[in-house]
Parts: structure tokens; sequence; C-alpha cells
């Protein structure tokens, strides 16, 4: 990946780059009340979403984004 330079020779990042941010692990307290979550309803309501994002402090989206990757998990089944 190739680093531009600024006017005053400041390198300086990718714009791709500087607008990510860095993915957080979720904790094993958040990990479990996911599962058991899971175990009961693999598709979430709204109303789920919003006591779920309340409890645990996920976005609305990282919590979509995990019962959907959840769900892709059972689809592919145990790995050998």
């Amino acid at each position: 990946m190739e680093v531009a330079t600024g006017f005053d020779g400041e390198k300086k990042k990718p714009p791709e780059v500087e607008n990510k941010t860095k993915q957080k692990m979720k904790t094993a307290l958040q990990l479990e009340i996911l599962e058991k979550t899971y175990a009961l309803e693999a598709y979430l309501s709204e109303a789920l979403r919003a006591e779920l994002w309340a409890k645990l402090g996920l976005f609305d989206r990282q919590l979509q984004m995990w019962f959907c990757h959840r769900r892709l998990k059972d689809r592919k089944g145990p790995s050998s």
C-alpha cells in the first residue's frame, strides 16, 4: 500500500484506512447472553434488539451482524 505525502512532506494514511474503526472483541458475558438469546430466537425482533442493545451496550448493526454470522455458522455445520 502506497503512502501519500502532504504539502509539508508529512506522510498520511490512505483515506480508506483513516475512516475504519477498530473491531472490538465481545466480552465473555456478552457472548454468553448472545448465545443464550440465539438458542431461543435465531432471528431478532426489534423489541429483542432494543433489549439486547440496552443490556449489552452493542450497536444495532453489531447485533444484526452477530446473529447473521451465527446463523451462517449453524448452516455450515461442525468443522472437521
